[in-house]
C-alpha cells in the first residue's frame, strides 16, 4: 500500500475566522489516524494606490545607459503590511517599496517589468504530502489560508534603444 496521500482541503464561502479540521486518514485494511488542523480564513480587503511611477504600467521607450525609477506608494484598509514583488523579463529583482532600473549597452531590446502589489507576503508554492508517520508524529498543525488575497499588478514594456530620438 502506498503510504504518501495528498489531502486537499475546500472550506465553505461564508467561513471567515478560525475554525478546527478534524482530519482522519484510513487505508485499505481499516487502520485510521486522526490529527486536527487549525484553518484560519480572512476576509479580504483591498489595497489602495496613492502614488505610482511612472505612470501606472504602459510602454517607456530608453537610452542605453539611461535609468528609470519605478516606485509604488498605497495602503490597505485595514492597516495590513504590504509586500512587493519587482520582476524584470521574469526573474525577481526586488522586494522593496521601490526599484531602479539601470541600463547599458547589454540592455538593448525590449524587456519587460512587472510589480505585484500584495497584502499577504509571498508563500512558496507546494503541495503538501502527508504520509501515515507525518499524521502519527504531529497532534495538530496550523494551515493558514486567506479567502481571496488582495494584490494589484502593473506591467510595463521598456524597449532600450542604442540612442533615443530627439
Amino acid at each position: 500500500i502506498d503510504n504518501h496521500w495528498v489531502a486537499n482541503f475546500t472550506y465553505p464561502a461564508e467561513w471567515l475566522g478560525t475554525e478546527i479540521v478534524n482530519l482522519t486518514a484510513t487505508d485499505t485494511e481499516g487502520l485510521s489516524v486522526n490529527t486536527e488542523f487549525g484553518m484560519t480564513v480572512n476576509e479580504p480587503c483591498p489595497i489602495i494606490m496613492d502614488t505610482i511611477a511612472p505612470t501606472a504600467g504602459g510602454n517607456i521607450t530608453m537610452s542605453a545607459g539611461d535609468e528609470i525609477n519605478f516606485n509604488f506608494t498605497g495602503h490597505e484598509i485595514n492597516g495590513r503590511n504590504l509586500y512587493y514583488h519587482w520582476a524584470l523579463d521574469g526573474s525577481e529583482v526586488s522586494f522593496e517599496q521601490a526599484y531602479k532600473y539601470i541600463t547599458d549597452m547589454t540592455s538593448i531590446g525590449t524587456h519587460t517589468i512587472v510589480l505585484t502589489v500584495s497584502n499577504m507576503p509571498p508563500i512558496p508554492m507546494k503541495t503538501s504530502v502527508l504520509s501515515k508517520s507525518d499524521v502519527e508524529s504531529s497532534n495538530s498543525k496550523t494551515l493558514a489560508k486567506t479567502k481571496g488575497v488582495s494584490t494589484l499588478i502593473y506591467t510595463w514594456n521598456i524597449n532600450v534603444v542604442a540612442n533615443k530620438a530627439p
